[in-house]
């Protein structure tokens, strides 16, 4: 769009007080600037927990998903994947449980962990020591104790994400049928207003739906 304007723009006089050069330098910028976005479908992901917190749960799976973690399990993703992500040896996890027990991690990461946990986990270990096995096959095991909130799940996971990005990076959610999701479900909105709020305020406008 910017470089067709370009084409028919005059730098010397302008039009509507924006002259090439402005173009140029709005083009320069966008293209400067570190903005991601993540693109689904709204009921696509639903799941049928309670509306509470149900749009954090889904913008949650979705920032698994778009990091490289499984987008249906949240404990799973963020208290074993990630930090085998973190120490850089995910991938070799994956093809380790893969040759060990026939799972391939990607497609039936809650599968394999549903049937052989602590397998899963005693392989986890060998790549990260330090891993308390027993403390996770007891919280994994029980996901439904694994509470997800905006304040303390959703904030901190977008805030740790950010914070090695360029202060001009930006992650975008572009939710699709947002609205007839929502529709007259008092908790959706206000689950989803808070999202927004909080979002806004502690992620310093550098995430946004």
């Amino acid at each position: 769009m910017l470089e067709k304007a370009l084409e028919h723009y005059d730098d010397s006089r302008g039009i509507g007080g924006v002259t090439a050069s402005n173009l140029r330098l709005l083009r320069n910028k966008i293209a400067a600037a570190g903005c991601e976005d993540i693109l689904f479908n709204v009921e696509d992901e639903t799941d049928d927990a309670d509306s509470k917190e149900r749009m954090t749960r889904i913008l949650l799976n979705m920032l698994n998903r778009f990091r490289g973690l499984n987008s249906s399990d949240i404990p799973l993703a963020l208290l074993l994947e990630k930090p085998l992500m973190k120490a850089g040896v995910f991938e070799a996890f994956k093809e380790r449980v893969k040759a060990d027990l026939g799972f391939d991690w990607g497609r039936d990461a809650a599968q394999a962990a549903a049937f052989y946990l602590r397998d899963v986990l005693e392989i986890a270990k060998q790549f990260v020591p330090a891993m308390d096995v027993d403390s996770l096959h007891s919280r994994l095991s029980h996901p439904e104790t694994f509470k997800v909130s905006v304040s303390d799940s959703l904030i901190p996971e977008l805030q740790e994400y950010t914070a090695s990005k360029p202060s001009d990076y930006r992650l975008l959610f572009l939710i699709d049928e947002i609205s007839q999701y929502v529709g007259s479900n008092k908790e959706i909105l206000l689950n989803y207003q808070s999202i927004v709020e909080q979002v806004g305020e502690k992620c310093e406008t550098r995430c946004g739906s």
